[in-house]
């Protein structure tokens, strides 16, 4: 007989496949270890996008808006009226009528030459169609031009009604003066005796309250 132990009959080839379970469970948890980290993952980026990604853009910052506001205006002037308190000249109308017998003179006045003083060409005359946009007074001065004494008689109308008809000597100025409530057609007149020539009205202006 020998002096050795013989090992017991199995106990090597037991140890063998003990370690490989064991392994094997090893290996079991660490992939379903690296599973569940890679879905936890997987859920956070999709839940949290990081900022830059390709995937999704962080949204541009909106631009405030203003409000719209309407420029339009609420009030409006006729065409070719004057605002509140401005003044028109009659140089700066053109005659409805009579233009031939009226001259520009100066800045703002007016010449008109009489007529010859036959039964047909007594006096001379030019009227005015003004826009009628508020138009309540009217102001000028009258001067006569002729032969010494000469007399001239100056009419002024108001849609058709006399305002003011003043007789003026050759060498004498008179102011004309009209107030009303509105004007739509102004007349000049002028009818000369014998030796008068002309008269001048020095601006001749409208003007709103």
């Amino acid at each position: 007989m020998s002096g050795s132990t013989a090992s017991p009959p199995g106990r090597s080839t037991g140890k063998r496949p003990d370690r490989l379970q064991r392994r094997s469970q090893i290996a079991g948890i660490v992939g379903a270890s690296v599973a569940v980290v890679g879905l936890l993952v997987a859920l956070l980026s999709w839940r949290f996008p990081v900022i830059g990604s390709d995937d999704e853009a962080a949204p541009s910052p909106t631009t405030p808006t203003r409000p719209i506001t309407s420029t339009t205006s609420t009030t409006s002037t006729p065409t070719g009226g004057p605002e509140p308190g401005e003044s028109r000249f009659l140089t700066d109308l053109e005659p409805d009528t009579g233009a031939g017998f009226v001259q520009r003179v100066g800045a703002h006045s007016l010449l008109m030459r009489c007529g010859g003083g036959g039964s047909t060409d007594r006096y001379r005359e030019v009227e005015y169609e003004v826009p009628r946009v508020g138009y309540r007074t009217f102001r000028s001065t009258a001067a006569a031009a002729g032969e010494r004494d000469s007399r001239v008689q100056v009419f002024v109308r108001v849609d058709g009604q006399v305002v003011a008809e003043p007789v003026l000597t050759a060498g004498s100025t008179m102011p004309l003066e009209w107030t009303g409530e509105g004007v739509g057609r102004l007349t000049l007149r002028v009818q000369c005796e014998a030796g008068a020539s002309a008269v001048t009205f020095t601006d001749p202006v409208l003007r709103r309250p």
